[in-house]
C-alpha cells in the first residue's frame, strides 16, 4: 500500500472539506497503520474524524482501542470501547474482537475487579466465535486462548500453569499459515513463564525463535518488548553487564524506531538504575537525570506497568537521597530533590499488602497499590516543604523508606 498516496488523497479531501471523501481516505489510513501496528499515526489520523468516528467500520473502531493501550491510555480505551456494545456489532468476529481489547484494557488499567472482568470478556469473547469456522475465525480463538494463558501467568500468577497453556497455543499457531506475528508473541510469553518458573535456560531458545520469526515491517510492540525481555532473562542466567546492558540497549533502539514511547521510558528506567552505583555512594547519585527519566514515565502514568515503574523508582531515589552509606556519611545535600521523592514513601506505607493498614480485610492488588501511591504521592506533594524541614524528620523517613521497599 502507498501511504504517501492516501495522505495526498487524504489532506486534499480536507482542503476541499468533502466529508465523505475524508471519511473514505480516513478509513483507508486507519486500516493501513493498523495492520502496520502503528498507534501513534492511527491515532493522529482518526482525532481528526471523532465527528464521523460511528460510521467507521467496526474494526478500525475497535483497532482504536488497541491503539490507545498501545500508547498506555488506558482510560480512554475504555471510555472509547464502551462506547460500543458486542452484540450491536455487525458479524461474531467483531463482537469477539471487541471482547479481547476491552479484556487488555481490564489487565491494563488495574482498576478495583480487573482480574475477573479481564476474563469474563475473553470467555464471552470465546463464546461469540464457538458457531462460526474459517481461517480468522480460528486466529481470533487463539489470540483469546492466548490471552487467557496471560491471565493464568501474571494475573493468577501461576507461570507453570501456564506453559503448557502457551505451547498449545504455539503448536496450533503453526498450522495457520502468515502466523509468524502471533507465534513471536506467544513464544515471547512463554519464554517469560518458563524463567518465572525457574525453568530460565529453556526459555533462551524461545526467545530466539521469537527473533527470528517478528516481520521486518511490522512496529507491533513485541518487537521492543521481546528484547526488554531478553534483558531481564540475561540477569537470570548470570550473563553478565556487558550482554544485560547490550540486551536493554536493543530494546531502546527499537522501542524508538517502533514508535514504542511507553517501552523505552520503562527500559531507560531501567538503565538508569543500573548504572547507579548504589547506596553505599550516595552522594554519586545523578538525581537530575533520574528526574528526566520519571517525566518520560509520568506521560503513561495511567498505565499499570508504567505506573510501577515510576512509584518503584520514586522510592529508590528518596532512599537514595535519604540515606548515607553504612559508614555514616551525610546524606546527599539536594534537599530540594529530597522533598520532592519523600511523598512516595509516605504513600507506600499506606498500600503494603502487609503495612500497619492492612491487618485486615482484603489484599489489595500491586497495580491497585500502585495507583494509591500515586494518588497520595501527588497530594502530598503540596505539602512536602513544610512536612520535612529537619534532620530528626529526615531520619524518620528514612526508616519509613526502608520500611517500605524492604517490607
Amino acid at each position: 500500500m502507498r501511504e504517501d498516496l492516501f495522505l495526498a488523497r487524504w489532506r486534499h479531501a480536507r482542503a476541499a472539506a468533502l466529508r465523505d471523501k475524508i471519511l473514505k481516505e480516513a478509513t483507508l489510513l486507519l486500516d493501513l497503520y493498523q495492520r502496520q501496528g502503528r498507534a501513534a499515526a492511527f491515532l493522529g489520523i482518526f482525532d481528526t474524524v471523532l465527528a464521523s468516528r460511528r460510521e467507521l467500520p467496526d474494526p478500525v473502531r475497535i483497532g482504536a482501542g488497541w491503539a490507545y493501550l498501545t500508547e498506555g491510555k488506558c482510560d480512554d480505551a475504555i471510555s472509547w470501547l464502551d462506547l460500543m456494545h458486542p452484540d450491536d456489532l455487525a458479524t461474531a468476529y467483531d463482537a469477539a474482537g471487541w471482547g479481547l481489547a476491552r479484556a487488555e484494557a481490564e489487565k491494563s488499567c488495574g482498576r478495583p475487579g480487573s482480574k475477573p472482568n479481564a476474563r469474563l470478556y475473553l470467555e464471552a469473547a470465546l463464546a461469540a466465535l464457538e458457531e462460526d469456522s474459517g481461517e480468522d475465525i480460528q486466529r481470533l480463538r487463539l489470540r483469546c486462548l492466548h490471552d487467557l494463558a496471560r491471565l493464568t501467568h501474571f494475573f493468577e500468577r501461576n507461570p507453570a500453569g501456564a506453559v503448557q497453556q502457551y505451547e498449545d497455543v504455539a503448536k496450533q499457531w503453526k498450522a495457520i499459515p502468515r502466523s509468524d506475528l502471533d507465534r513471536a508473541i506467544t513464544l515471547r510469553n512463554l519464554a517469560e513463564a518458563l524463567m518465572d518458573s525457574g525453568r530460565a535456560p529453556e526459555a533462551e531458545p524461545r526467545v530466539d525463535e521469537a527473533r527470528r520469526l517478528i516481520p521486518a515491517w511490522t512496529r507491533h510492540p513485541v518487537v521492543s518488548e521481546l528484547e526488554y525481555f531478553a534483558g531481564q532473562l540475561a540477569i537470570k542466567l548470570g550473563l553478565g553487564e556487558t550482554e544485560i546492558s547490550r540486551r536493554f540497549e536493543d530494546c531502546r533502539a527499537k522501542a524508538l524506531t517502533t514508535s514504542h514511547l511507553m517501552m523505552a521510558a520503562i527500559v531507560e528506567s531501567r538503565i538508569f538504575w543500573r548504572a547507579d552505583p548504589g547506596q553505599a555512594e550516595s552522594g554519586l547519585f545523578d538525581d537530575v537525570a533520574w528526574a528526566a527519566a520519571a517525566r518520560r514515565l509520568a506521560l503513561f502514568e495511567r498505565h499499570a506497568w508504567a505506573a510501577r515503574v515510576s512509584i518503584d523508582g520514586h522510592l529508590r531515589a528518596a532512599r537514595r537521597l535519604a540515606e548515607g552509606d553504612d559508614k555514616g556519611n551525610s546524606p546527599c545535600p539536594n534537599q530540594l530533590v529530597l522533598f520532592h521523592y519523600l511523598p512516595f514513601a509516605s504513600a507506600a506505607l499506606l498500600t503494603l499488602p502487609n503495612g500497619p493498614l492492612h491487618k485486615k480485610g482484603p489484599t489489595p492488588s500491586r497495580t491497585t497499590s500502585a495507583w494509591r501511591r500515586m494518588a497520595a504521592a501527588k497530594e502530598g506533594e503540596r505539602t512536602a516543604m513544610q512536612l520535612y524541614t529537619s534532620p530528626r524528620h529526615i531520619r524518620g523517613v528514612s526508616t519509613i523508606l526502608k520500611i517500605a521497599v524492604e517490607s
